[in-house]
């Protein structure tokens, strides 16, 4: 997966352990370009460095000193001031409904295993669509993990996507139409003729992508040459797919 650049991206973990503070920092900084990662090792220093300098995304053991991980959570989550964080919380799953809301969003996630790496990136990737979600630009990022639906055919259009970094793999009921790979637009004919989705889009790999509302794409691809560059490559290669072998 192709690390993101756009923006410097601000973690806390939160462990008392040193071990987990030092895997979970490595698990960060294989997917995202110069992180700017801080730490804690109890509940109540968390919050203090939350207070002084919200991080994009904090990543907290549910064991902790003073106050508990979930104790934090609960509190911070509370505060309209970071509705914006995304919490991963390294524990089982809590039998209450408290954030039910949360989980829904994809503001929360719990991490079950602590040394899962996949399971870990998978969480990471469902933060980094939260908090990417909203932005001014016009456009967001959007992460699939391997074997993740885009979307599905016959489904309402309302957004192409630019593969950044990964391959996805279009199909329609189970024959496979091709592969989709970095550089390429997909989607995008449901721009063009206002049908639904024509066929069924899922991530072979690890894929980021970066999604463009129907409303925002004229005025992006106007101030951007290069990604309507890639949208007339990728017009054309659809277009040579489609048309009959001709033989003299």
């Amino acid at each position: 997966m192709e690390k993101k650049q756009d923006v410097k991206l601000r973690f806390l973990v939160s462990s008392s352990s040193n071990e987990r503070i030092t895997a979970y920092s490595g698990f960060i900084s294989d997917l995202i370009t110069s992180p700017t990662i801080y730490t804690s090792n109890d509940g109540m220093d968390t919050t203090f460095k939350v207070d002084n300098a919200p991080p994009h995304i904090l990543v907290i053991d549910h064991k902790l000193a003073k106050l508990s991980g979930l104790e934090v959570t609960q509190k911070l989550l509370h505060n309209k001031k970071y509705q914006k964080l995304a919490i991963i919380v390294v524990s089982e799953l809590p039998e209450d409904e408290q954030f039910i809301d949360e989980l829904v969003t994809g503001q929360l996630q719990f991490l079950t295993n602590p040394s899962d790496k996949d399971k870990f990136h998978t969480c990471l990737r469902k933060a980094l669509n939260f908090i990417s979600m909203g932005e001014e630009s016009g456009y967001r990022l959007r992460y699939l993990n391997p074997e993740e639906t885009l979307f599905n055919e016959g489904d309402a259009g309302d957004s192409v996507y630019i593969v950044k970094k990964g391959e996805l793999v279009a199909f329609k009921n189970t024959k496979e139409l091709g592969k989709i790979t970095a550089g390429e637009f997909v989607g995008e004919m449901s721009h063009f003729n206002g049908e639904p989705r024509s066929a069924s889009v899922r991530s072979i790999s690890h894929a980021e992508l970066i999604q463009i509302p129907f409303g925002s794409l004229d005025v992006i691809l106007f101030s951007k040459p290069a990604w309507s560059k890639a949208l007339v490559i990728t017009l054309t290669k659809r277009l040579k797919k489609s048309m009959p072998i001709k033989v003299d």
